[in-house]
């Protein structure tokens, strides 16, 4: 049982039942709190209702595991545990409680996408300490309708970020998702170079004119819709999406953005 996990059960210990958009709301409140705002992979909420894939997927877990049982909208505790969380936590809970059985609203979680009229630009992004409801809040705050994942093998042990699993929620929430492995680097080259430096100058050079038809695909797609490029680092100068980003602006003139970073060429 990982943290998030013991946090949802310690919820529950306080109310034997709750309904889930109250737990939701609590959740919430308790994402305000200091020990919580500090974590990065703590529960994210996205869209115009507060809606987490993390969030079910942990609660189909403890559900299974016999902690705790859906019925309809509503979740009952089943087992009581002994939950080994810091005091911190206990007392963030408590705080979160309160605000929760005095009415006290959430503060404004979501946000709309844009709807200025798109140019075309270059976006850019890497889920690196971010789940995949984070990513997505970020997307839908950017106004992104198309997921272009370069990762030249698109798996991954973090919940949500494996293509099939990733593009099945995508279009679960209205995203287009494409994926381009020609426009990744191979593992094989990865392993064969001494630098970083080495490895760029390798995928500018000698892999990219290879995937010469990928980019203008990719070219097509950002001429008509706000889209970015996948990867998982966090920092776009760390992976060869920059490189992909940089030689991109050559060709077609548009701003270059990190979705986190902003500007970076």
């Amino acid at each position: 049982m990982n943290r998030n996990q013991s946090v949802l059960l310690a919820l529950l210990q306080k109310e034997d039942y709750i309904d889930k958009p109250l737990l939701i709301k609590w959740l919430l409140f308790l994402r305000e709190e200091p020990p919580l705002r500090r974590l990065p992979d703590f529960y994210d909420f996205f869209s115009y209702e507060p809606f987490s894939f993390v969030l079910n997927r942990d609660l189909s877990f403890l559900e299974r595991c016999g902690y705790l049982q859906v019925i309809g909208s509503r979740i009952f505790l089943k087992t009581r545990q002994a939950l080994e969380l810091p005091e911190e936590l206990w007392q963030a809970i408590d705080r979160a409680y309160n605000k929760l059985k005095t009415g006290k609203e959430v503060v404004s979680w979501h946000t709309r996408p844009s709807s200025h009229n798109y140019t075309g630009e270059i976006l850019t992004v890497g889920y690196e300490g971010k789940s995949i409801d984070g990513l997505l809040n970020l997307l839908f705050t950017h106004g992104v309708a198309t997921v272009i994942d370069v990762r030249n093998n698109p798996i991954s042990r973090k919940y949500g970020f494996s293509r099939r699993t990733l593009s099945y929620i995508c279009k679960y929430v209205g995203l287009r998702y494409l994926s381009f492995p020609s426009l990744g680097i191979p593992s094989s080259y990865r392993s064969s170079v001494s630098s970083k430096q080495e490895l760029w100058e390798i995928y500018e050079n000698d892999l990219l004119p290879k995937a010469e038809v990928y980019q203008k695909r990719v070219i097509q797609i950002l001429s008509n819709e706000r889209g970015v490029l996948l990867c998982y680092e966090y920092d776009p100068l760390d992976c060869h999406r920059g490189i992909l980003a940089k030689v991109l602006r050559e060709k077609t003139g548009w701003e270059v953005r990190d979705l986190r970073k902003g500007a970076f060429l």
